[in-house]
């Protein structure tokens, strides 16, 4: 009889120790695969592509009231490659607390003759109302002349009093089914209010 309860017991803690390494294992192969789909989709993005610019680096700055509206031609983009590459979202570095973003929008120099805009108040800038579309879903066509140039246009407004920037611009994009991103190193400050900041709001440095 204690034999049989001695066997009973050792088939239990069996079966709880066949229980914990079975958990184990799947917790281990679930780990597994969730790095290998996050290295999958990181690894699917090219740094690069036909919209880079390796010489787009610059800043800006400008004062500006609290809720009020700036406009910063953060990119200006040129379609190097044979087909239209198609824009999906931008990333702003290093993006301070304390400034709402408006947009991006894009605007084809073709379509108006006020593109080319660099650091303005307002948003979106007066000379281009009804030439410019979202960011998301916008075809950049290959580039034949500078009216296939396309601005990304970002609105920038400051909720309260101080300084706030971000360093570079990251957009992503793709072509057919290869996706990509890329940096301009361009960055932009705006400075609340204008009678504290107008003789020291600088460009945020690289």
């Amino acid at each position: 009889m204690a034999s049989a309860q001695g066997e009973s017991a050792g088939g239990r803690r069996r079966g709880k120790r066949g229980l914990a390494l079975g958990a184990f294992v799947g917790a281990a192969v679930a780990a597994v695969i969730a790095f290998l789909v996050v290295h999958w989709r990181s690894s699917g993005v090219t740094e690069g592509g036909p919209l880079a610019c390796a010489d787009c680096s610059a800043g800006a700055s400008i004062p500006v009231a609290v809720g009020k509206r700036a406009t910063f031609g953060a990119a200006n983009l040129e379609n190097h490659g044979n087909e239209a590459a198609v824009l999906e979202r931008v990333e702003y570095v290093d993006l301070t607390p304390g400034v709402r973003i408006l947009g991006p929008v894009v605007s084809r120099s073709g379509e108006s003759r006020g593109s080319g805009i660099g650091l303005v108040l307002g948003y979106p800038p007066p000379q281009l109302k009804g030439a410019f579309h979202e960011l998301s879903g916008y075809r950049v066509l290959p580039l034949r002349s500078f009216d296939d140039e396309v601005d990304v246009l970002v609105g920038l407004s400051p909720s309260r009093e101080g300084m706030f920037s971000y360093r570079k611009l990251r957009i992503y994009y793709h072509v057919g089914s290869k996706h990509y991103v890329t940096t301009y190193d361009m960055g932009v400050r705006v400075c609340a209010p204008p009678s504290t900041w107008r003789s020291r709001c600088l460009p945020p440095g690289p």
